[in-house]
Formats: structure tokens, sequence, C-alpha cells
């Protein structure tokens, strides 16, 4: 029990402390207390951007993640799989995290608090790399879920 309770104290730590790096970026956010969750956006050159930033006291880590605005047509999944797979093997950081079955994706990254602190420039350094990852490919994976470009044409721009 009291291994639960020091957990929890240094995820409200963490949480509190990302909501200090929002309120310092000044972002507008909505916050859950209880649940140590967060939901904000942002707005990239084309797509807006949904994120959402939880903290996990069980886990002991920070996950954000970010749903594309789109689901996959039936005839573009396995496309979207190749795709998926091919932008996470060059991006250092997160991973667009797709289900074939139901063609949602997400834009993932996590960071373990375990034996650590977590200060500002960690938080505003994960949400700038998201935000910059998003952007990067969120246009290109919806032109390829909806059939405008090709997997080889997506393949190629990804590669440029």
């Amino acid at each position: 029990i009291m291994s639960q309770q020091n957990n929890s104290e240094q995820a409200k730590i963490v949480f509190d402390t990302f909501c200090k790096t929002l309120d310092n970026l000044e972002w507008k956010y909505e916050k859950d207390d209880e649940d140590l969750c967060i939901g904000c956006g942002a707005k990239g050159d084309d797509l807006p951007m949904d994120i959402i930033i939880d903290v996990n006291s069980k886990q002991r880590m920070i996950v954000l993640a970010s749903p594309m605005p789109f689901e996959v047509e039936d005839s573009k999944r396995i496309d979207m799989a190749i795709a998926a797979s091919a932008v996470n093997y060059i991006i250092a950081d997160g991973f667009f995290d797709y289900d074939v079955a139901s063609g949602k994706m997400y834009f993932r990254m996590t960071n373990s608090f375990v034996g650590s602190t977590i200060g500002e420039e960690t938080c505003a350094h994960m949400l700038m790399v998201l935000c910059a990852t998003v952007d990067r490919f969120n246009d290109k994976l919806l032109c390829v879920s909806k059939g405008l470009i090709s997997l080889e044409q997506f393949l190629t721009s990804i590669t440029e």
C-alpha cells in the first residue's frame, strides 16, 4: 500500500508539472484531477490535433496520444498498415498505433517516471515532438486513407 501511495503522489506531481507547463506555454486545456488526465489541442499546418495526456500512476508512465481525425476506409486498411509501419521506422520518438480491424489510428508516445523527476522541459519536449510528428504525417496519412495518393506515392513522400 505504501508503494501505491508513493506512485500516486509521484503521479500527481508529474500531472501538476504538465499542467504548469501548459500554463507557461499559454495553452488552453481541460483537466481531470482525479484521473490525472488532460485534454487539449493544437493547430498544425493542415489538420487540427486533439491531444490526450494521461499520467498513469499504476504503470508510472506519462502517455500522450493524438487520435487521427479520420477512420481508414476498408479498402485502404492494408495500405495504411504498411504506411504506419514505414513512418514508425523513420521516427525517433513515439509511434503511430493503428488498429487494422477498426481503421482507427493514434499517435502515441510514452515516458516513464520511475525513479525520476519529470520537469517542465521534458513535458514541453514531449508535447512539441508529438505536435511536430503528427503535423508532419497526418495529412499524408489522411490522403492514403481516402485513396487520394497511392501507397507508393506516400512512401516516396516520407523519404524525400
